[in-house]
């Protein structure tokens, strides 16, 4: 997908935030899993609509979005 935006025009950097640990597929997916709730709970970005609980990162909190508000955001 980066090389295809790139090819469009569009510029696009990211940084790595987090580097799973186990060197087991399953225990890794559930590792990133957590990470990224726990991310998502601390960061709150606006978009994200599924906020996972921390006692278990595949049940969530759903929340209401004020659209018109993100978009005068962007």
């Amino acid at each position: 997908m980066l090389a295809e935006a790139r090819r469009r025009g569009h510029n696009i950097n990211f940084d790595v935030l987090y580097y799973a640990k186990s060197g087991n597929y399953v225990k890794r997916l559930v590792e990133i899993g957590e990470k990224e709730g726990e991310l998502i709970r601390k960061y709150n970005p606006i978009l994200n609509t599924q906020i996972p609980k921390a006692e278990d990162y595949t049940k969530y909190d759903v929340r209401e979005i004020d659209v018109e508000k993100i978009l005068s955001l962007l």
